[in-house]
């Protein structure tokens, strides 16, 4: 059954009972095949959303969607330096994008993170080959993403990563204003962050046409602190993800968190790379005033 090839693929990969698992993998994933490993899960997927949905009871179409975007986001994580938009298939990614609107809490979580994973590998696919980003590049971006068109300009490095830290956050609002959401639901979001996003954003500069980004990123983490109603704690993440055979996996962590809601969590977890944004705002008034400054003193000779 493909449903129970797809959900085995994480295990057999990570077992360590066969280092060419990965290699295996990575040929049954050839797009040049007719029947890929991609395309059969790109067929399953489709099986779950409202768009493709075949009559399933509810237990197995929920069962089977957290089943694909696990194996999804497992190997987009695997493959990462590799990733190729078309891998799944072409409707793998409008499926996760229609999974973000389930009304399952943990599907919708987990598509999410699963698009937001992917917007990640794709960035690095195209800056890693040196490629230089165009309008087409940002329109395969927002797809994976299901985000808005940017009015302004968005082609550098960090402005992209910042970008889709900003629209990953913002699509789980809806989840972090809810009162019952199982703090299991948001293992994904957890090991998405550390496993990519927050690398990507914490030590570079947004360059000054893209300071809308910032903006708008320093705007969306005043609402998490009125969401929240305090400020995050300085917790160590570092403790609760750990390195190892490829892709990092999600661990317990070793001081206890689970009493503190998802959202001040997910903004103890941001919190180094707002405050970085919040140091490049800083310097660049500073650089502004100073540059105002030098201006008048140029200009005072010749008022004189």
């Amino acid at each position: 059954m493909i449903e129970t090839l797809v959900e085995g693929i994480p295990g057999f990969i990570t077992a360590g009972t066969s280092k060419v698992a990965p290699a295996i993998v990575q040929d049954l994933l050839g797009l040049q095949q007719h029947k890929s490993l991609g395309h059969l899960i790109n067929k399953l997927i489709q099986t779950c959303t409202p768009e493709g949905y075949r009559g399933l009871a509810e237990h197995v179409r929920r069962g089977r969607a957290l089943i694909c975007l696990d194996t999804v986001r497992f190997l987009t994580g695997t493959y990462y330096a590799s990733f190729s938009y078309e891998m799944f298939g072409f409707q793998t990614w409008t499926s996760v994008n229609s999974l973000k609107q389930d009304e399952d809490t943990a599907i919708a979580i987990n598509a999410v993170s699963t698009g937001a994973l992917a917007a990640c590998a794709y960035l690095h696919s195209l800056f890693a080959g040196g490629v230089q980003v165009s309008v087409g590049h940002v329109k395969e971006l927002f797809e994976l993403l299901k985000a808005p068109w940017p009015k302004d300009r968005l082609y550098s490095r960090a402005g992209c990563h910042v970008f889709v830290l900003q629209s990953f956050v913002s699509a789980l609002l809806p989840h972090l204003r809810s009162d019952n959401v199982a703090p299991a639901s948001f293992l994904t979001v957890w090991e998405t962050l550390s496993l990519r996003i927050l690398n990507e954003t914490r030590s570079w500069d947004l360059p000054e046409p893209e300071s809308h980004i910032r903006e708008s990123s320093l705007a969306l983490w005043a609402e998490l602190r009125g969401l929240a109603g305090t400020e995050p704690p300085a917790f160590p993440w570092d403790l609760v993800v750990v390195g190892g055979r490829r892709p990092i996996r999600f661990r317990k962590p070793t001081m206890d968190v689970d009493d503190l809601p998802p959202v001040v969590q997910l903004m103890s977890m941001l919190r180094p790379t707002v405050e970085g944004l919040r140091k490049q705002d800083v310097q660049e008034d500073a650089q502004r005033t100073q540059n105002g400054h030098d201006a008048a003193q140029t200009l005072s000779p010749l008022a004189e």
